[in-house]
């Protein structure tokens, strides 16, 4: 988590604390990457996410000293979730979990408000709109256990943050973060 080349990781220095943050790829406006996600998100091609899971899980099962003990999709509000049919991150992580056979705990972490898109948002918006706008539903059930949120991108962070202050709420958790990409 310390290493200053991985930038993920880095973004999240002072903010919260994650055993581990990666992601696998390097969102630029206009590369492939961006296509990618737009076909994932936005097309309806959810077989994308889980062979890329797969492939998240490969770099995982090479690059973590310490495996978690569940991998946590970062919630859809079930509005969003039902416009678009399917979650992406939960996509990801039914990948990884075929690599790694880590469970996944789709329950526990809730979005309680239907915010809108943050893609033209700057970092400080960004925050403001996922402020509290998640909950740690049974906080019993992940006691104890090292989890791993899952998402499609990562550009400020702020999405990833919010799930993990909320996860770190319950006893003697430790979290990790994983996303197909992230910004540099």
């Amino acid at each position: 988590m310390n290493n200053p080349e991985n930038k993920m990781a880095k973004g999240f220095w002072g903010r919260v604390e994650l055993q581990y943050a990666s992601a696998y790829l390097e969102f630029r406006k206009g590369n492939k990457v961006q296509e990618i996600l737009h076909l994932l998100k936005y097309k309806k091609k959810m077989n994308i996410g889980t062979v890329m899971g797969k492939v998240l899980g490969q770099q995982l099962k090479v690059n973590m000293n310490e495996m978690p003990d569940a991998l946590i999709p970062v919630p859809l509000h079930r509005k969003k979730l039902f416009h678009r049919g399917y979650n992406q991150s939960l996509m990801l992580a039914k990948g990884i979990n075929e690599i790694l056979g880590i469970p996944i705990l789709d329950f526990p972490l809730q979005r309680l408000t239907a915010n809108e898109t943050q893609t033209r948002k700057t970092r400080y918006a960004r925050w403001i709109n996922v402020k509290e706008i998640f909950s740690l539903e049974h906080p019993e059930s992940v006691e104890n256990k090292h989890l791993m949120l899952v998402d499609d991108v990562c550009t400020t962070g702020a999405t990833l943050e919010a799930c993990a202050q909320c996860l770190l709420e319950a006893p003697n958790v430790k979290v990790s973060a994983v996303a197909l990409a992230c910004t540099v």
